[in-house]
C-alpha cells in the first residue's frame, strides 16, 4: 500500500506546473550529496563539478595524457599510496578525488587534510583522534582524519609543509599500520590508503628541505607529475569552455552560454598562467561577469584585474579615430597587428572600420587598396 501510494503521489507530481513540481521535489526522499572531501565540494565523477573543475580527465596534451594515463594504472591498486606533484593550481586535488572514485575505495570516503594548516600541537588530535577527557576541551570522543577516511582515502595536501613532528608521526601510522587516538590506552589498526600532494619532488625536500628520507620511500614509490598549463596549451579552449559553461549554468540571470572571440581565446592561450588551472578557473568567471549577458566574451572585457590578458607586446597607445585605425591597418595589413601597435583591442579597430562602412574587398578607404589580414 505504501509503495502504491508512492507511486501515485509521483505520478500526480509530474502532472503539476513546473513551479509546483520543485516545491514537491522538497519533500521527496533525497540521496545523500555531502561532499567526501573536507573543505572541498565534490569531485566524484557523477558531479557536475568534476566535468568544469578537472577537464572531463580528458586532454589533447601528451603530457598530460601520461600524467592521466599513470592515474588510472595506479589507481587499480587500492592500497599502494600515489604522489601528486605539480606547481599551485594544477589540479592535484582534483586528480586525487578522479583516482580515488575509479578506484576499488570509490564506496568509501575521500577525506582532505592539508598538513600546512595543522598546528604541530593540535598534530596527533587531528590525524589520530582523542577521546573524551583526553584535555580540557575534549568533551566528546572525535575521530582523526585518518580514521575518518577508513576504508577509503586520506589525501594528505601540501606534504612538504609538515613539520618534522608532523613527519614522525606520519612514519609511524604508515610503517605501525595502526594509530592510538589522545588519551586512548591501545593501537588500533586501520585500513586507508593515502594520497600525497607537493609542489616540490620529494627527492628535492629531502635533499634541500630536511625532509625525513624514510618518509619520502614510503610516500614516493608512485609517482605522478601534474604540467602546468603553459605546457598544455592544447587543452585551454576546451578548458575555458568549460569554465564559461559551469559559470553560466550557475548565473539564475543568464540565459545562454557565451562563445569566446577568436582574439580573446588567442590572448587565453599565450598568457603565461603562473596558477594555472586556478588562475583559469577565476579569469573565466571574471570575463563572464564583465560581459553583461553578451552572447560572445571580447576581448573588450578584459579590463581591470583582466588587462593583463590585453597584448603584451604594442605601441604607445594613440589617440583613436577612423583615420588613424584604417591608416595603420594599410601600413600594417593587418588588423590584428594594427589593434596591438594603436594599444586597442581587435574589436576595436573592427568597430572603428564599421563605423566609415568599410568591408574587407570594398576599396572605399586607402586601408583596403591592398589585401589586409583578418
Amino acid at each position: 500500500r505504501v509503495a502504491l501510494v508512492w507511486r501515485e503521489s509521483v505520478r500526480r507530481a509530474s502532472s503539476l506546473p513546473l513551479l509546483h513540481r520543485h516545491s514537491l521535489r522538497s519533500f521527496m526522499p533525497q540521496s545523500d550529496k555531502r561532499s567526501p572531501i573536507s573543505g572541498h565540494p565534490s569531485s566524484s565523477p557523477a558531479t557536475p563539478s568534476s566535468t568544469t573543475a578537472y577537464e572531463s580527465y580528458e586532454s589533447r596534451s601528451p603530457v598530460q595524457r601520461q600524467a592521466l594515463a599513470l592515474t588510472r594504472l595506479y589507481a587499480a591498486n587500492n592500497r599502494a599510496t600515489i604522489v601528486f606533484e605539480g606547481e599551485s593550481g594544477t589540479g592535484k586535488t582534483l586528480i586525487a578525488s578522479y583516482a580515488h572514485s575509479i578506484s576499488g575505495r570509490a564506496s568509501g570516503p575521500f577525506k582532505w587534510l592539508s598538513l600546512a594548516a595543522i598546528d604541530e600541537s593540535l598534530a596527533p588530535s587531528e590525524l589520530f583522534g582523542h577521546v573524551e577527557g583526553a584535555f580540557t576541551d575534549a568533551r566528546k570522543d572525535r575521530p582523526g582524519a585518518i580514521a575518518s577516511a577508513s576504508h577509503g582515502t586520506l589525501f594528505l595536501d601540501e606534504i612538504g609543509k609538515a613539520s618534522p613532528r608532523i613527519q614522525q608521526l606520519l612514519l609511524r601510522a604508515v610503517e605501525a599500520k595502526t594509530i592510538c587516538a589522545v588519551g586512548a590506552d591501545r593501537d588500533v589498526s586501520f585500513d586507508v590508503r593515502f594520497m600525497v600532494a607537493t609542489n616540490i619532488p620529494l627527492s628535492v625536500l629531502c635533499k634541500k628541505h630536511g625532509f625525513l628520507p624514510d618518509l619520502a620511500a614510503r610516500f614516493g614509490v608512485l609517482r605522478v607529475v601534474l604540467p602546468p598549463l603553459r605546457e598544455r596549451r592544447q587543452d585551454i579552449p576546451f578548458l575555458a569552455q568549460l569554465y564559461v559553461r559551469k559559470y553560466a549554468a550557475a548565473d539564475s540571470a543568464r540565459d545562454n552560454v557565451p562563445s569566446i572571440h577568436p582574439e580573446l581565446m588567442t590572448r587565453l592561450q599565450d598568457a603565461k598562467w603562473p596558477l594555472n588551472l586556478r588562475e583559469l578557473d577565476g579569469i573565466m568567471q571574471a570575463l563572464l561577469i564583465h560581459s553583461q549577458g553578451a552572447a560572445m566574451l571580447e576581448p573588450d572585457h578584459c579590463f581591470g584585474a583582466l588587462d593583463y590578458l590585453r597584448p603584451t607586446k604594442r605601441g604607445r597607445p594613440r589617440k583613436c579615430s577612423t583615420n588613424a585605425v584604417s591608416a595603420e591597418v594599410a601600413k600594417l595589413k593587418s588588423k590584428s597587428k594594427a589593434a596591438d601597435s594603436l594599444g586597442v583591442s581587435r574589436a576595436t579597430v573592427d568597430r572603428y572600420l564599421k563605423q566609415v562602412n568599410l568591408t574587407i574587398g570594398e576599396p572605399k578607404h586607402p586601408a583596403h587598396n591592398s589585401k589586409v589580414a583578418d
